[in-house]
């Protein structure tokens, strides 16, 4: 059985765990990172005839990975329009553009979305992550009831760049972040990483 995943931000973090624990699990990845797929600018062109390219090979599954995302801190009250314009680009604007063409190439291709716990609950000065996490959970739910097979992933805190970024900034709750890093309770992406990957290979 040949089987294809597509993963959206595999240099570091949890994206770079999924793609080994892919392989491992005996997949073929594809790997979108700038400069070819730049978040900030989505090539739908460009990214369509990788996509048909890979479409055209004898794949028995095909699973669209959503891992890539920014996480702007700052108080709702200082965001600048352009500010505003860029995180919704990235993380959701650009994430919905690239599925469509995934989904184009691929009828019967999957999505897995990297969720977060913040598309449901509230952070003081995570606005735009929030409403984008929540966005994309209310897209891949709409493709779920369109008859899409989706796999809508939580993998609650893990220790990467990005929660060390946000150990670093100054918000109201930041201690709580701290604290789980000083109590060793942060997960590690190559654990986490084996039970996406689990979870998604034995739907087969």
């Amino acid at each position: 059985m040949t089987k294809l995943a597509i993963i959206t931000g595999t240099r570091r973090g949890l994206g770079r765990a999924l793609k080994q624990q892919f392989e491992h699990a005996g997949w073929r990845v594809a790997e979108l990172n700038r400069p070819f797929f730049d978040l900030s600018a989505v090539d739908a062109d460009e990214l369509g005839r990788a996509f048909r390219s890979f479409a055209s090979e004898d794949l028995d599954r095909a699973v669209f990975v959503n891992n890539a995302a920014t996480h702007a801190i700052a108080a709702a009250t200082s965001l600048q329009p352009a500010d505003i314009r860029r995180e919704i680009t990235i993380n959701v604007a650009s994430p919905i553009i690239a599925i469509a063409v995934f989904l184009r190439s691929f009828p019967n291709g999957e999505v897995a979305n990297i969720t977060s716990g913040a598309a449901t609950k509230t952070f003081p000065h995570w606005s735009l992550y929030c409403a984008a996490k929540a966005a994309l959970e209310g897209y891949v739910r709409t493709l779920e009831a369109e008859g899409i097979r989706v796999f809508n992933l939580n993998p609650g805190v893990i220790d990467t760049d990005m929660q060390s970024a946000i150990r670093g900034s100054v918000f109201p709750g930041v201690e709580e972040f701290i604290a789980l890093k000083n109590g060793g309770r942060l997960k590690s992406p190559d654990v986490v990483a084996k039970s996406l990957v689990w979870m998604i290979d034995r739907a087969d």
